[in-house]
């Protein structure tokens, strides 16, 4: 067999057609190389180097994520109380409410959603300090810690799933209901020193008018 083969790569066709199909492996060899050299270098230029945890903490995609998300929530809690320095009240319009005023009271964002009856949803409102508002997340375990802290449900708990804390009585009839947001991994230092319970503190001196 070996000297058929031989024989066979005497005549000048064989030769040149052995020659083409060594040129095109190794062409393809090169190329799928070349390719996984450009695979790598891109996902080291998106992800960062590394382990997988460390491409997705240090990563180009990361750092944006994290933008994104502070963009969104900012976007989300884009309302603030309005601060009447005369009266030392600040007003939270949506809810018809005030409380007195204070650096905290000054300090909070929510946003509001008026209910829907006929799905028996409430109207609430969900609160979070400014700080935490601004600050990037250090990574997936802070997303929830600046997605909502206290959540306030009027006439029946906002639908949440969050840990109670008790109720407000308004002179015009309505039942304010307090949830917070309790995480172990989302510590004090997170929220700039004001935790879902010092909010609940300040909401829970609220007045209507």
């Amino acid at each position: 067999m070996i000297k058929r083969f031989k024989k066979h790569l005497r005549h000048p066709t064989d030769r040149v057609l052995i020659f083409v199909m060594v040129s095109i492996i190794a062409l393809m060899a090169a190329i799928f190389w070349y390719d996984n050299q450009q695979i790598k270098y891109l996902r080291d230029a998106v992800y960062g180097s590394g382990s997988p945890d460390q491409q997705q903490q240090n990563g180009v995609s990361w750092t944006q994520l994290k933008l994104y998300i502070q963009e969104a929530d900012q976007g989300l809690y884009a309302n603030t109380g309005v601060v009447d320095p005369l009266n030392n009240r600040v007003y939270f319009p949506e809810m018809k409410v005030f409380v007195p005023l204070s650096q905290q009271a000054r300090s909070l964002h929510y946003f509001y959603a008026p209910g829907d009856k006929s799905v028996h949803q409430p109207a609430e409102a969900e609160f979070i300090n400014q700080i935490a508002l601004n600050r990037l997340v250090n990574d997936l375990n802070d997303v929830p810690c600046v997605q909502h802290m206290v959540a306030v449900g009027v006439n029946q708990p906002a639908d949440y799933g969050l840990h109670g804390d008790g109720t407000l009585k308004l002179a015009d009839g309505r039942t304010l209901y307090f949830s917070v947001y309790q995480n172990q991994h989302c510590q004090q230092s997170f929220w700039g020193g004001v935790t879902p319970q010092d909010i609940v503190n300040v909401l829970k001196q609220a007045q209507a008018y």
